[in-house]
């Protein structure tokens, strides 16, 4: 017999981000019970601030999950089981229900399953890029940027390879809006005479083609800058360097997704069903950065607000089925 660690819920949401403490608020208003696992790792870690959410822009991440949770908990009581572990595997099972075991053995059920747990970014093995990222490394000139307009003189660009170079132009121009002096760090990747450079050198940005051999954090606070080192020539000192490395699903989300059998973008997130963020298997809902390329709060907040409307509505679905 399944000894079960808690009784059914209607849903379990692995999770504890912007997008599965939004489906948890989702779920309280229709007044139905969810357990939320949080494993407690998060891939904005280090940032001190999140923007273009509006109402609460420049705000700390941790303070925006302890602000949801606490409403959570206040505003509705009882509805939500907040649990502080992992999630190591999930099923389906014959009645439709999911079955979930967490990292020390115990068995969860629910009805309904949301994943909500991110990606993570493949950072490159340039010595002191780690150190860097993300105080000096920014991926995206809306989250982060505009706070050195005015007081900074000079930014760069990076481009590791040929293939991630239809970032530079965008990442380029937007720097410029911020500080005078913007270059583009080929590191070698692009030769002298690729024909995209040229409207960067028209619109007054440089281009470096040198090796970079490390980076180097000039000072702990994130307006301190870094300082670029070559193999060869001269270092150079920025305010921030912008570099957006590829993504993938974070180590639970591709177990789970792996154990449930979804189907994945051509990106590599988990692919969508339709609007109501529901996946490739009927019951379970993706949210947040594991199903969007976009990666923002703002968005994964919204999509985990929509993921419990869809999970309410495949409920009552079912319910009126079987009435």
């Amino acid at each position: 017999m399944t000894v079960l660690a808690h009784p059914l819920v209607d849903v379990i949401i692995v999770g504890g981000g912007p997008a599965g403490l939004a489906a948890a608020l989702g779920v309280c208003r229709a007044a139905r019970a969810a357990i939320v696992f949080d494993s407690g790792h998060y891939r904005n870690e280090g940032v001190s601030h999140f923007h273009t959410f509006p109402g609460r822009d420049h705000t700390d991440p941790s303070e925006l999950r302890a602000d949801a949770r606490r409403e959570i908990e206040t505003r509705y009581p009882g509805a939500v089981i907040f649990i502080q572990g992992e999630v190591v595997e999930a099923k389906k099972v014959e009645d439709g229900s999911f079955e979930l075991r967490d990292a020390v053995g115990r068995l969860f059920k629910g009805r309904k399953l949301v994943l909500a747990t991110g990606s993570r970014d493949i950072l490159p093995s340039i010595p002191g890029y780690v150190d860097c990222w993300p105080g000096q490394i920014y991926q995206c000139l809306f989250c982060d940027g505009i706070e050195h307009k005015s007081t900074a003189t000079a930014a760069g660009v990076l481009c590791l390879s040929p293939d991630s170079f239809s970032h530079v132009p965008f990442n380029a121009l937007t720097a410029k809006r911020f500080v005078p002096a913007v270059t583009v760090f080929t590191n070698g990747s692009i030769s002298h005479n690729d024909p995209r450079l040229a409207p960067l050198l028209r619109k007054g940005l440089a281009v470096d083609h040198r090796l970079v051999a490390r980076i180097e954090k000039l000072a702990a606070d994130a307006q301190g800058g870094l300082r670029l080192h070559f193999v060869n020539g001269p270092p150079v000192d920025l305010a921030f360097l912008v570099h957006k490395p590829p993504t993938e699903l974070s180590r639970a989300s591709a177990h789970l997704a792996s154990q449930l059998g979804l189907e994945l973008t051509p990106g590599g997130e988990i692919a969508l069903s339709n609007a109501f963020q529901q996946t490739s298997v009927e019951g379970v809902f993706a949210a947040g950065d594991c199903a969007d390329p976009t990666k923002q709060v703002v968005r994964a907040v919204a999509q985990g607000v929509t993921a419990a409307g869809g999970l309410h509505k495949a409920l009552v679905d079912e319910e009126l089925a079987a009435a």
